[in-house]
């Protein structure tokens, strides 16, 4: 399995993207600490575009002239199909059929052609309720939120602030129509990017109105839905006479074939609007959502930036849409309730009662956090319906950084109890072990990447846990799981110890599995696992940009010998923490090769204990070794030259109580 694909496809859907501008160390500032404090980048003022008041005016014209020509395009291609059905004078077995299919095409012609002008002028009163062109028109500020309509939940929706906008003339309660809103939004929408979205919009207008009128299940029934009534009419022949014959009637339950249209036309419509104004994110930025500040970029990328080509990681200041809307799951504690039981119990808990309720299937990329913060039910199509309304938080963010959306619970979960608790508590064990490699390298569960102060480690730590996430949603794992767990479905579980035994063994036969199918795949053609050794490697021994570089610099060697001679240092220990590194490296490197002894021996859990200490000594003397490469002298009595000075015994005691043997493979 390629993770490269992975990233390109999946994993853009379940990891933070971070964007840092990359500062190369200078002589002083070897241990990646300028000389000083790095002065807050002034963010240009965003302004409303100012010639916004013309974009109304704009919308206007090019709606109409769209609605014109999809009604033009559209009486097209409804003559086209009643063409193909011909003439009906001729015995044939789908008389019936093409019967009813012609009276609709008909129907359809005769609204358009009498109705153009009606419609063009007054598009909502004709089926066609335009609402995204003209909330970014005519808003300066709108809304953002959730509609749900139809069925189907529509989250990132820009909102008007009255009700000709805001799409609440639009829904039906009653049938399980909402709307949520989550925050307010400038809208900072640029003349060329309207005119863009303008274009997209009205492009597709045309395009998709001759769909919604192309639909089967739209077509009434004869002797169903459509009757022929008995009415005196004019002769064909010779109009002046009166003869018996017969009219088609209205549709049932309309009173005219307009109003039928209407009907079926609208909600086509306004799904075609949501999804239209869905797609719009590039200029959505909430209010309160600060740009976080970057750690400074010490080191240029410790990999190649050619063999980094799969990946692309920027910051953001709010929660990308690309992370997933997953499904609460409910505890094993409320499994077997009601929606109503549910919804009364979560309406009357506290914060903490109400997360404990459900959870979620994310224990790879810890930064997002998920908690449920309302429950609804609807009925919608004769269905009822428990609806939660999640919020998904950047948990790294200064600020509050959220998204929320709309998502239904799935209440027929033939999961036991037995299973739900044990499926709970996996996820719990599976998180704890990856957060344990995330602290070797310098991160915790937040997993902000700027801390790491490196470009291409922030990279790799990307890519390991975009790895991750995509693997444990392979169809594969996913039925590896539930096997595992039907094969404890059955024992007496203890409910009151979250780390029984089951629990432990289960969670170590799924984390065996998702390491083993992480052995089984790469990054950017390289073994998956060799990518955190590969990084170490090049932050110590690039020759161009690593440590290395900064060793053989004269002018650098030069200022730390003075600045060790000053404090009674020995520089000798710099050398060989440089050997203990290349050796530690060495033997992480040989610990992460595809041929394993442990790897290949299947014990994972083992392996995985190993792999993580290697990486967390190796990124320790990293750390101890970017301070004593620091070629600034620390002041007398200073917090630095303490640091200084406990790194470098620190390094003494490292070096002097080590014995350098590589294992074998």
């Amino acid at each position: 399995m390629k993770i490269k694909k992975i990233l390109l496809n999946r994993v853009f859907a379940s990891t933070l993207f971070i964007s840092s501008p990359i500062v190369l160390i200078s002589a002083g500032e070897a241990n990646g600490k300028p000389d000083d404090k790095p002065t807050k980048p002034q963010e240009p003022k965003r302004e409303i575009d100012k010639n916004f008041d013309k974009f109304k005016q704009l919308a206007e014209k090019k709606i109409k002239e769209a609605i014109g020509k999809a009604i033009d395009e559209t009486i097209s291609f409804l003559k086209t199909k009643v063409d193909k059905i011909g003439s009906l004078d001729k015995p044939d077995d789908k008389y019936y059929e093409k019967l009813e299919q012609k009276i609709h095409l008909l129907s359809l012609i005769s609204y358009f052609k009498n109705n153009k002008q009606k419609i063009i002028e007054k598009p909502d009163e004709y089926g066609f309720p335009v609402r995204f062109p003209y909330v970014i028109a005519n808003e300066k500020k709108y809304n953002v939120g959730i509609v749900k309509f139809n069925g189907k939940t529509y989250n990132n929706i820009k909102m008007g602030k009255d009700n000709k906008l805001n799409y609440s003339e639009l829904i039906n309660p009653e049938k399980g129509d909402l709307i949520t809103i989550d925050s307010e939004s400038d809208n900072f929408i640029t003349e060329d990017r309207f005119k863009k979205e303008l274009e997209k919009y009205t492009n597709e207008l045309i395009i998709q109105a001759k769909r919604m009128v192309d639909a089967d299940k739209d077509i009434p029934k004869i002797g169903k839905d459509i009757f022929l009534i008995d009415k005196e009419v004019n002769d064909p022949a010779n109009p002046s006479l009166k003869v018996n014959g017969l009219i088609i009637s209205s549709p049932v339950g309309f009173k005219t074939w307009s109003e039928y249209i209407i009907n079926r036309i609208k909600p086509k419509f306004v799904e075609f609007d949501l999804k239209q104004n869905e797609q719009y994110i590039e200029e959505v930025h909430q209010n309160n959502a600060k740009k976080r500040p970057v750690a400074p970029v010490v080191i240029p990328p410790l990999v190649p930036k050619k063999d980094l080509d799969a990946i692309e990681i920027h910051d953001a200041n709010e929660v990308p849409l690309e992370i997933p809307s997953l499904k609460p799951l409910i505890s094993y504690k409320h499994l077997g309730k009601s929606m109503t039981e549910l919804k009364n119990i979560f309406d009357s808990s506290s914060p903490d009662e109400k997360n404990k309720m459900f959870f979620f299937n994310n224990p790879i990329n810890t930064r997002y956090k998920y908690f449920v913060k309302n429950l609804s039910i609807s009925n919608v199509l004769n269905k009822t319906q428990l609806t939660a309304t999640v919020q998904i938080t950047d948990t790294a963010a200064q600020s509050d950084v959220s998204r929320n959306y709309a998502i239904d619970v799935e209440m027929s979960n033939n999961n036991s109890k037995n299973i739900q608790f044990l499926f709970e508590n996996q996820i719990r064990i599976i998180r704890e072990n990856f957060i344990k490699l995330y602290k070797s390298v310098g991160l915790d569960e937040k997993l902000n990447y700027p801390e790491l102060g490196n470009n291409a480690l922030m990279e790799t730590m990307n890519a390991i846990v975009a790895g991750a996430v995509g693997v444990i949603n392979k169809d594969k794992i996913v039925e590896k799981w539930s096997s595992i767990n039907d094969k404890y479905k059955n024992h007496n579980i203890d409910f009151n110890e979250p780390n029984n035994k089951y629990v432990v063994q289960s969670s170590n036969e799924i984390l065996n599995e998702i390491l083993l199918a992480l052995h089984e795949s790469d990054i950017n053609g390289k073994y998956y696992w060799n990518a955190l050794a590969d990084t170490y490697d090049y932050i110590l021994n690039d020759k161009e940009s690593g440590f290395k570089s900064h060793l053989e610099s004269e002018e650098s060697k030069k200022a730390i010998k003075e600045k060790f001679k000053e404090l009674n240092l020995e520089v000798k220990y710099i050398d060989k923490l440089v050997d203990l590194l290349n050796f530690r490296i060495l033997k992480f490197k040989s610990l992460s090769q595809k041929s394993s002894k442990w790897v290949n021996s299947l014990n994972l859990h083992k392996w995985f204990d190993e792999y993580i200490s290697d990486s967390s000594i190796i990124k320790n003397k990293i750390d101890i070794l970017s301070k004593l490469l620091d070629t600034k002298k620390p002041a007398k009595a200073s917090k630095e030259e303490k640091e200084l000075i406990d790194s470098y015994n620190e390094a003494v005691n490292t070096v002097s109580y080590t014995h350098l043997t590589l294992p074998t493979n």
